[in-house]
């Protein structure tokens, strides 16, 4: 609800509006808010971007204005992926803003990750939730693709034109995406080469892992200050 990860949610736009909507028909709701580590979140959405069809390099896939053609093109009529969209302290600050403060709640996903079961008795207890935990799936539904498998995705959408927002291909091969997707997980398996893990570090390179952490800094000082949020304690940047 807080906008298309590979569009910066239009601009704000869409998580703006969308926000305006949710308040507007349910004034009473409680909000909740996940985030996480913004050197590992954007890792994870490139990876996702390739998951869905992208070919183009980290680089350009998170500045895409340094590759525009000098043609007149305008990036306000075409929204990229955008760097605010991951403010988190922004996003916050606007649905106390609608809610009031005592109606948002911002979670971390690293507490989540770290203690599943500890987390969700906690969440529910919160929350008022009757949860039967036991019936929750113990398997991960939709694993990031390891090392292999993210270089073969990424050759293979070359022949595949999916909706994902920018990306080049040779040509569009009907049906060639769901019958690769399903090697591909099959491949996921194998912890050798295929499915071995890709660190965020190796990924975006430090060069662009210096880039985030200077951008979000100030951002999630404040955050961690007027929301008492550990953020030190899971490596964001401040």
């Amino acid at each position: 609800m807080s906008g298309n990860i590979h569009t910066g949610g239009l601009f704000g736009c869409f998580s703006k509006e969308i926000g305006a909507r949710l308040q507007a028909t349910l004034p009473d709701a409680q909000v909740v808010i996940f985030i996480r580590n913004q050197v590992e979140m954007i890792a994870s959405v490139y990876k996702q971007y390739i998951k869905e069809g992208g070919t183009y390099g980290v680089a350009r896939y998170l500045f895409p204005d340094r590759y525009l053609p000098r043609s007149g093109f305008q990036p306000a009529k075409c929204p990229m992926f955008s760097f605010d969209h991951f403010d988190y302290d922004l996003m916050v600050r606007y649905y106390e803003s609608l809610f009031g403060p005592e109606r948002v709640h911002v979670f971390l996903f690293e507490e989540f990750a770290a203690d599943h079961e500890g987390f969700m008795a906690r969440y529910c207890e919160r929350f008022g939730l009757e949860v039967d935990r036991n019936a929750l799936p113990k398997e991960k539904p939709n694993p990031p693709y390891g090392l292999g498998v993210l270089f073969l995705s990424w050759l293979l959408n070359h022949f595949t034109y999916r909706d994902v927002c920018h990306k080049r291909y040779v040509m569009h091969v009907p049906g060639i995406y769901k019958l690769s997707n399903l090697i591909l997980k099959r491949l996921n398996l194998i912890p050798l080469f295929f499915g071995q893990k890709v660190s965020s570090a190796a990924l975006l390179g430090e060069k662009n892992i210096r880039f985030i952490r200077d951008y979000y800094a100030s951002s999630n000082q404040s955050l961690a200050a007027r929301r008492g949020l550990p953020l030190e304690n899971h490596g964001y940047p401040l």
